[in-house]
């Protein structure tokens, strides 16, 4: 005989089953009222939901930093190398003095003191000084973005650990699973086939956790309790065949064997053999006698 309980308490909202019904290995038996379940499940789901959004646009964003700061890091590479050594100050200082130059050796030029050769000179000398000023603002920025996406960087991936430290994901899957059992629990299915034997629970029933609910008799195979007097037990053995004669309509004669045999005997001085047999059909029910002939080679 198996025993099935109930998993969850809660009311019976459906018996779907009867004394007497064959059932198969997973066949539901017994319904409970689940809305309390199914809102849990629901709750859960939402809640899982929630986590798992909130981390995919964490690594969204995460993933959207990377790609700038590559763009930026490859930005800052363009910069001449002398110019990302220097400091926009030294270059700025550069470019005034390349400046206060060209002004004075203009002015020297219009008063004819000095030649063309020289003016260009310090006019091609003024261009270079911009271009490297302007060059140094470029480094200047671009590693000022690297920083500033390498901080964000450092932050998501902070906080995507401590949320992936924290479990959080995990335990909203957690519960999700939990409340999803509990909900498919509220389904009590047949834990293996044979014939129903007992129910003892009706429509609008409480029941609380481990309450039994039915009993299946597995009625594919058949035991058969013989008394053996102790001085016949010491000739017997498990898996030792043996022929049952069953009062059928015609007698039937079926082959079984010792299953086991009891150590101790009974008041009346004899041994309990339990002789086991198939009854593949089922049609053969429990509690009838049966004549049983040992075998012996």
């Amino acid at each position: 005989e198996v025993r099935v309980r109930a998993l969850v308490p809660g009311i019976v909202r459906m018996v779907s089953t009867h004394v007497g019904d064959p059932v198969n290995e997973g066949d539901v038996l017994v319904t409970m009222h689940s809305h309390e379940a199914e809102e849990e499940v629901a709750k859960a789901q939402l809640a899982y939901d929630a986590v798992q959004r909130n981390v995919a646009k964490l690594r969204g964003d995460l993933a959207r930093t990377e790609v700038n700061v590559a763009a930026a890091t490859r930005e800052a590479a363009n910069v001449p190398s002398r110019q990302v050594r220097d400091s926009v100050q030294h270059a700025q200082a550069v470019y005034d003095q390349a400046l206060t130059d060209y002004q004075r050796y203009e002015k020297l030029y219009s008063l004819g003191v000095i030649g063309k050769q020289v003016l260009d000179n310090s006019a091609t000398a003024l261009r270079i000084a911009r271009d490297d000023l302007e060059n140094a603002h470029r480094g200047e920025t671009a590693n000022q973005e690297i920083q500033q996406l390498q901080g964000k960087q450092g932050e998501l991936l902070s906080q995507i650990s401590q949320r992936e430290q924290l479990d959080q994901v995990k335990e909203a899957r957690l519960a999700l699973q939990s409340a999803s059992t509990r909900l498919a629990n509220t389904k009590v299915r047949a834990t293996s086939s044979g014939v129903v034997c007992t129910v003892s629970v009706k429509v609008g029933d409480q029941v609380s956790v481990g309450a039994p609910l039915v009993v299946v008799s597995r009625m594919d195979r058949i035991t058969v309790n013989v008394p053996v007097a102790a001085s016949l037990i010491a000739s017997l053995h498990k898996f030792q065949q043996a022929q049952i004669i069953l009062p059928t309509m015609p007698p039937q004669r079926v082959l079984g064997a010792i299953r086991a045999i009891s150590p101790l005997p009974s008041a009346n001085m004899t041994h309990n053999v339990e002789v086991e047999f198939d009854n593949p059909t089922g049609q053969l029910l429990t509690g009838q006698p049966a004549q049983v002939r040992f075998v012996f080679e």
